[in-house]
């Protein structure tokens, strides 16, 4: 280390920072920190929104519920109603009065209750002399004309004039209004007696309110007594007349909602279909409100910044919707301070920090510059263990190659061939997702696949000619000799070798040799060197054959697909033809002199 401070010019302390680059972690931790107490502080706000969300739902259903149960309330004494006029096909106004009183007594909700029979053109004058005989002086089946002023209604086939009106005294001009003249009640009217069920109508107007408030009519068929009513043409022919009840949505709202605790949310019951025409919305404020509001159109009860609840009054027909808004009390009486807290705590961590930081920066530097020297030293002595790693693989390869010189003394195999089957290996390794360790340690072993056949005699292994069964037997062994040789090493490079010289000659199909494996059972290092040796050797002359075009080598080779080679793999060896293309142009065979070539020369 001594030495390294005496070379001025390969050791330099690391410059001091600027005063703004020193405190540059501390503005990072204080936006970081700023940044993060924010993210937390709104997540924390909308989870607290959340619950209060939820609590405004479970109140809204409430109110919503409260709105439905008062409507179901007058609907099922509507049905008492109209039961009784099932029964009695003759039904007196003593007698209707004595029926609807007692909504006088238990609702606020309805307006009035009518009968309104169905009246044939044929019996209009004979109807309305019988009407004046029971008490209504003056009466006439009329409609509302242009002017809002009442009128004689026109010929028609027939009408449904209001008769009978209760609990409360009706205004007279209502008496002989003729209900299907309007098309909103003509449709609710069609569409009860069509069904045969309680059906509500869309909003209309009240013909005895100049104030023209919005309302609606909850209509209800009744048939003839004893005829059928079973398909629509049963029911148009035998209806009687209809049952109504017009109700009015901001006493049906006050009359819901007293019952409730007030918790700061408005409601509204609206028709939805209905065109915005300048008339106030049934509305109910909340009773603890303390400024006040009151909706203009639909747009304001759909407001996407304010809690709301919509529910549907649930009856045929009926576009009736009840709307529930929190008021800016009912979120703000529910908010907290945990998340002004928790933004408080973030903020006093981050300046802890940022101080902790601030204060530590000088002093990494000046450890830093101690470290100095000695990561330039390790810096030195990790470059001598490369580069003597690097020597011991040259050498180690070097061992590798002197030994498989010793066999290609005997056989025809050159060292430019077992380079090749090593480095072609290491491509199929490689593409098949071999490690980086691992890809390098089939480019060693594969060339050691024949250092087996240093054990074959020359006799056999030099044959000129085919070898009989019995030599075949004998050349086989080489693939045992060679694991023999590897065998017992705790080098990886050697075990792996080990495989791949017994199990070279192994096919996919099981008809290979020594121990005939297949498929899988053959180690995949053996089946990666059996395509590199075989399509090595078919490409390159031998002195006992010329060698085959690649277009002929690579037909035979995919002959071999499942048979002899694994097929994924020929698949791979296939799509990197371009790479083994030229390995084999930068690792040509040296050209023999003629005197060393022997006829007797043999590949196995």
């Amino acid at each position: 280390m001594h030495e390294l401070m005496n070379h001025p010019r390969r050791f330099r302390f690391p410059r001091l920072l600027a005063p703004w680059d020193r405190y540059l972690p501390v503005m990072w931790t204080v936006c970081v920190g700023v940044a993060f107490s924010l993210a937390v502080f709104f997540a924390v706000r909308w989870w607290e929104y959340q619950d209060i969300a939820k609590v405004f739902q479970l109140a809204a259903e409430d109110r919503a519920l409260a709105v439905k149960g008062t409507f179901e309330t007058e609907a099922a004494m509507l049905e008492l109603v109209r039961s009784s006029l099932d029964g009695d096909a003759h039904l007196r106004r003593n007698e209707f009065r004595r029926l609807v009183a007692p909504f006088l007594s238990r609702s606020r909700s309805i307006e009035a209750v009518e009968w309104v029979p169905r009246v044939a053109e044929s019996e209009r004058a004979k109807f309305v002399a019988a009407t004046r005989r029971d008490g209504i002086e003056g009466f006439r089946i009329t409609e509302m004309g242009r002017d809002g002023r009442m009128k004689p209604a026109p010929r028609r086939d027939e009408y449904f004039p209001v008769y009978f009106i209760g609990p409360r005294p009706g205004n007279r001009t209502i008496y002989g209004f003729d209900v299907a003249s309007e098309p909103t009640r003509r449709e609710a009217l069609r569409l009860a007696c069509d069904t045969g069920e309680t059906v509500a109508s869309g909003q209309i107007d009240f013909v005895q309110d100049e104030a023209k408030m919005a309302g609606f009519l909850l209509v209800l068929p009744v048939y003839e007594n004893g005829k059928p009513a079973i398909s629509v043409g049963d029911r148009r022919e035998n209806l009687r007349g209809f049952v109504l009840g017009v109700f009015r949505p901001d006493d049906m709202l006050t009359a819901a909602l007293s019952k409730l605790q007030p918790e700061g949310i408005d409601a509204c019951l609206y028709d939805p279909t209905a065109a915005a025409d300048g008339r106030p919305f049934p509305f109910h404020a909340s009773r603890t409100r303390k400024q006040t509001w009151e909706p203009n159109d639909a747009d304001d009860l759909d407001d996407p910044k304010r809690l709301h609840y919509v529910a549907r009054l649930g009856v045929s027909g009926s576009p009736w919707t009840v709307v529930c808004l929190a008021t800016p009390d009912f979120v703000a009486a529910r908010r907290t301070l945990w998340p002004w807290g928790v933004l408080a705590a973030g903020l006093a961590l981050t300046a802890l920090l940022a101080a902790y930081i601030s204060s530590s920066i000088d002093r990494k530097a000046f450890v830093e510059q101690l470290l100095v020297e000695k990561r330039l030293y390790a810096e030195q002595l990790q470059g001598k263990v490369r580069r003597q790693t690097a020597d011991i693989r040259l050498a180690q390869e070097e061992v590798i190659y002197r030994l498989l010189s010793a066999a290609e003394c005997r056989d025809e195999e050159t060292g430019a061939h077992i380079r090749r089957v090593g480095l072609v290996s290491k491509v199929l390794a490689r593409a098949v997702g071999w490690s980086v360790a691992e890809v390098d340690c089939i480019r060693q072993a594969a060339p050691m696949h024949d250092v087996g056949k240093i054990g074959i005699p020359d006799a056999i292994l030099r044959k000129p000619g085919k070898l009989t069964p019995e030599e075949f037997e004998v050349m086989k062994t080489h693939t045992s000799l060679g694991a023999e040789m590897l065998a017992d090493s705790d080098v990886p490079m050697l075990q792996m070798a080990e495989q791949i010289a017994l199990g070279h000659h192994e096919r996919w199909d099981g008809r290979g040799y020594p121990n005939g494996l297949a498929g899988q059972d053959v180690p995949e290092c053996a089946r990666i060197v059996a395509i590199a040796d075989v399509f090595d050797a078919l490409t390159h002359a031998r002195v006992y054959k010329p060698a085959m075009s690649e277009e002929e080598a690579l037909t035979v080779m995919r002959s071999e697909a499942g048979a002899q080679f694994d097929p994924l793999l020929l698949a791979h060896f296939f799509l990197h033809l371009s790479e083994i293309r030229r390995i084999a142009r930068e690792h040509p065979d040296e050209e023999p002199d003629a005197e060393e070539l022997s006829p007797s020369d043999a590949y196995v």
